[in-house]
């Protein structure tokens, strides 16, 4: 065998593979995402994300208008909870309350006005 052909295989292999196990890493295809959307007329200081054995996090500050995710692996069944603080006000909330173990997906967190929260599972439906 020729060895532009022997090194031509090589690369095709190493290619395949490294979409193979990159693929899901880059895409985040075994994780939950939670997407913060701030449609209020006032910026939010931080927005903390906890429980289903999730690391607490702390997502902010938040622009008017903009997003964040945030992505992690439940590591056991638990309720999923927010607390956003906004104009030196703080309220909570259930983002999802039967968070199973290994479930994957994403929800999306809208902050409204005068301080209302909307859980929607696909951001298309906000408006």
């Amino acid at each position: 065998m020729n060895h532009i052909v022997k090194y031509g295989l090589s690369v095709f292999v190493i290619i395949v593979i490294s979409v193979i196990f990159l693929k899901p890493i880059l895409t985040h295809e075994n994780e939950y995402r939670v997407v913060i959307v701030n449609i209020s007329e006032r910026p939010v200081s931080s927005v903390i994300i906890s429980g289903a054995g999730a690391n607490t996090t702390q997502i902010g500050p938040l622009s008017v208008g903009n997003m964040q995710d945030y992505y992690f692996v439940p590591t056991q069944n638990a309720e999923l909870t927010y607390t956003i603080n906004q104009d030196k006000q703080s309220f909570s909330g259930i983002i999802n309350n039967d968070l199973k173990k290994g479930d994957v997906g994403e929800i999306y967190v809208v902050i409204g006005e005068m301080h209302q929260v909307k859980i929607y599972d696909d951001y298309d439906t906000a408006y």
